[in-house]
């Protein structure tokens, strides 16, 4: 995460932990760890990073969708966990 107020987030799976997070309001309990912290080392490794501007109200899945298919991956849920599955 950016770790500054209205700070630019970039990275997948810093954009999917913000948003379920500080949207849905939802705790780090829900967070497969180890699925986030390997995905975040594999788009650092490539260099997968976001572009834009979400200017109104939109669906998180209408943010989450487009932004998976750029980065090559998915965000789901498994067991109750939030993991992101990413090919590469």
């Amino acid at each position: 995460m950016t770790g500054k107020i209205e700070g630019l987030i970039e990275r997948p799976d810093n954009l999917y932990k913000w948003s379920i997070l500080n949207i849905l309001i939802l705790d780090n309990s829900v967070f497969d760890n180890s699925s986030l912290n390997s995905a975040g080392v594999l788009f650092s490794e490539v260099g997968y990073l976001l572009g834009g501007v979400i200017t109104g109200k939109t669906f998180l899945r209408q943010v989450w969708n487009p932004r998976g298919k750029e980065s090559r991956s998915f965000l789901f849920w498994s067991l109750g966990r939030v993991k992101i599955y990413f090919v590469h």
